[in-house]
């Protein structure tokens, strides 16, 4: 049982991580998708081999429950403490059996994962054309559009006409400029585009970037995790009187606005 202690320690750093990450109360959806990629990579390169993953398109293009990709049992992540275990009691221990718990380990998450993390959702993967830093000239504006047919809010916004050429003009102008320090040393990504907001234009003197800030804004407001819904159930759960099964929906809401605000 102590090896099995020492085997999953080793690997909930990893949730771990990425859970108070995207926990943050700063804005994270443009960071989502790769922020969940990265978590299913780094689970996969502890089980499977790395002349597999290297030559795939992608981590999501291989079978990786075929055990010929998978690593020998000798070369399978399980963590230095458990390695020194294996090392030391490996001769009074079922080391076939574990192995085979370890696989089954990997193979669950990573399946799980596939089958129900959003790999697939064009939203989160275009949602980093809102990451000012890194992707000011890696998209095109095939990215705004998306966005512009998936919500409608976001399409009526810009619904007038000329509106979305606007919109267009500034995303292509946005690319090409050179942005302030000030902007770019930002910590936050909202406060980023509010600082952007503020450069004029030279020729109207108005915002040169005001429809492209009022569009990535819209984005950095989709919600990146539960927290919230943890944490006004977690608001709910700690109301318990005895009292509690006799309040209506209406009085638990109250009491639950009144903290949160």
């Amino acid at each position: 049982m102590k090896l099995y202690c020492f085997f999953v320690l080793a690997n909930v750093g990893l949730f771990d991580t990425s859970n108070k990450l995207l926990q943050n109360d700063k804005p994270c959806i443009h960071i989502l998708y790769e922020v969940l990629l990265s978590l299913f990579e780094k689970l996969l390169c502890r089980f499977v081999k790395a002349g597999v993953m290297s030559t795939a398109k992608s981590v999501l293009s291989f079978d990786f429950l075929d055990r010929t990709n998978q690593k020998d049992d000798a070369n399978l992540f399980i963590g230095k403490e458990a390695r020194d275990f294996v090392a030391k009691y490996g001769n009074i221990v079922d080391l076939a059996k574990f192995y085979t718990h370890v696989r089954v380990y990997y193979e669950s998450i990573c399946s799980y994962m596939a089958k129900k993390f959003p790999f697939g959702d064009e939203v989160l993967k275009n949602a980093t054309v809102a990451d000012i830093i890194s992707k000011q000239d890696a998209f095109e504006f095939f990215s705004v559009e998306l966005f512009l047919k998936r919500f409608m809010l976001l399409s009526n916004l810009f619904a007038e006409k000329n509106s979305k050429d606007d919109l267009e003009m500034e995303f292509i102008e946005y690319q090409v400029d050179k942005l302030p320090e000030e902007i770019l040393s930002e910590e936050r990504l909202d406060v980023q585009w509010h600082l952007l907001s503020q450069i004029k234009d030279v020729t109207t003197g108005k915002s040169k970037y005001g429809n492209l800030v009022s569009f990535m804004l819209a984005i950095l407001v989709i919600f990146h995790s539960n927290v919230e819904c943890e944490w006004t159930f977690s608001l709910v759960t700690k109301n318990k009187t005895k009292y509690r099964p006799n309040m209506t929906t209406k009085t638990l809401s109250s009491l639950i606005s009144h903290k949160i605000t």
